[in-house]
């Protein structure tokens, strides 16, 4: 009766770990394939930028301004900070597993930061000489709005799936009014909201396949 018990837990055992290495392939095939997407459309937005800035420069109207100006405060650090406080609260009370979160996040804001400092990019309103609409400190690549925004995205559609349409709809609002309101580039908005997607979903496995609180 022992042996058989020690059989079925060894047989439990081995089925796991083949579900593990397995998942583990899906998902280094998933971030392999966000990567080489997100470095192309990078690559080629490159080539738009200055016409889509253009662009955008003629379509603005005050009251998307003022629509805008407000989306885009979800990504300024000091509302980002709440938000992020009020969903860590959510997670703590419905006993979701939130370390990965919070790693997540504080990885993306630091690397942001440190891809800023390194590349040193103008933002298109200072190489085209005109005055700022909003307010706007660091350098222009990657944009950090969108690469906070999107790292929260995998954890709120993982954790909240019923509102996914919403968490998509805000995040691409936000990335976008970086762009209408001129403080970024189209190529700093696409590598900021990959980069952070990349960011989100690897700490989700981290934390899945480390067992994470």
């Amino acid at each position: 009766m022992k042996k058989n018990t020690k059989t079925k837990i060894d047989e439990k055992k081995i089925n796991s770990d083949i579900l593990l290495r397995s998942s583990s392939h899906i998902f280094s095939y998933k971030l392999l394939s966000i990567f080489i997407v997100g470095l192309i459309l990078t690559l080629l937005s490159f080539i738009i930028d200055d016409s889509v800035f253009r662009t955008l420069t003629t379509l603005r109207v005050s009251s998307l301004i003022f629509f805008f100006s407000l989306i885009t405060m979800i990504g300024n650090i000091e509302w980002f900070v709440v938000i992020v406080f009020f969903i860590l609260a959510v997670f703590i009370f419905k006993k979701k597993k939130f370390y990965s979160f919070i790693a997540a996040i504080i990885l993306s804001g630091l690397l942001s930061y440190a891809l800023k400092m390194i590349i040193l990019r103008p933002r298109p309103f200072e190489y085209f000489g005109i005055p700022s609409i909003i307010h706007a400190i660091l350098s222009s690549f990657p944009s950090g709005h969108a690469m906070l925004i999107f790292t929260l995205l995998p954890f709120m559609l993982k954790n909240f799936p019923k509102y996914k349409m919403w968490f998509w709809t805000i995040a691409i609002l936000v990335a976008f009014s970086r762009l209408y309101l001129g403080v970024h580039y189209l190529s700093d908005v696409i590598a900021g909201a990959f980069i952070g997607y990349m960011i989100g979903i690897t700490f989700i496995m981290l934390g899945e396949k480390y067992g994470w609180k």
